[in-house]
């Protein structure tokens, strides 16, 4: 029950909500949008494979080097890319592009998010992981579902701009845990000099 947990729990969720809102729905965007044939997504999927791989070495090594601060700049990095493929989807070479960038972007911030719940759930770490996971599909199910209203009230086009307010809400969650844990650490250093 440590609000911090729970707090990057959400903040997990919430990324994950934001990849699945669009990557649900990618294959009509690029179909529908960018103009793609069928057997041509399954290469740009394996692209965004490729990305991912990408995103998950280069989000580790940042998450070992400055954890919440690579945390937070991916998420912002991620909103940027995802608002941008609003725009790229039009253009087929851009939008390939575009989703290799999300691929990096989006794993590259779930290293970091899984080594600061380990970190402040130290009492309970088996406990940790295994919410970090259900806290993770919870994401994953909610960000379709999303996906899928945003599509029947907004349409297909509106999907990345749902997925980038979804990144922009985790961001607001790391930068809430950075700063109470920030607040915390200058209140204990008072009260040790005093």
């Amino acid at each position: 029950m440590n609000p911090q947990v729970l707090l990057m729990l959400i903040t997990g969720a919430l990324g994950c909500a934001s990849l699945f809102s669009v990557f649900t729905y990618i294959t009509p965007m690029l179909e529908s949008i960018s103009g793609f044939a069928e057997h041509s997504v399954t290469w740009i999927l394996v692209l965004f494979g490729f990305g991912v791989t990408i995103g998950n070495i280069v989000g580790g090594k940042l998450a070992d080097w400055k954890l919440m601060p690579s945390v937070m700049v991916n998420f912002a990095v991620l909103a940027v890319i995802l608002s941008l493929l609003t725009v790229t989807l039009r253009y087929p070479v851009l939008a390939v592009i575009t989703v290799f960038c999300w691929g990096i972007a989006a794993f590259g911030i779930m290293p970091g998010i899984q080594v600061r719940i380990m970190n402040l759930a130290h009492e309970a770490p088996l406990l940790a992981a295994t919410s970090s996971h259900s806290a993770l599909n919870l994401g994953n199910a909610s960000g379709a579902y999303l996906g899928g209203l945003t599509i029947t009230y907004a349409g297909l086009t509106s999907v990345p701009w749902l997925a980038a307010i979804l990144t922009i809400l985790g961001l607001a969650g790391a930068l809430l845990s950075y700063g109470v844990e920030r607040k915390l650490s200058q209140q204990v250093l008072v009260n040790n000099s005093v």
